[in-house]
């Protein structure tokens, strides 16, 4: 799924999902990955972005 220029977060939300389950529906596995990079961000001087 390539990232198409004006596209919605929305849209590629959709679009991962139906993937998904279009992917279970044929019977396949899918594999998922959960990153939490909040703390990560969290930790950033946001100073010295200015």
């Amino acid at each position: 799924m390539a990232s198409g220029k004006g596209e919605s977060c929305l849209s590629k939300l959709l679009a991962h999902y139906k993937w998904f389950l279009e992917t279970l529906a044929a019977g396949n596995n899918v594999d998922v990955v959960f990153l939490d990079f909040a703390k990560a961000f969290d930790k950033v001087d946001h100073a010295s972005f200015s």
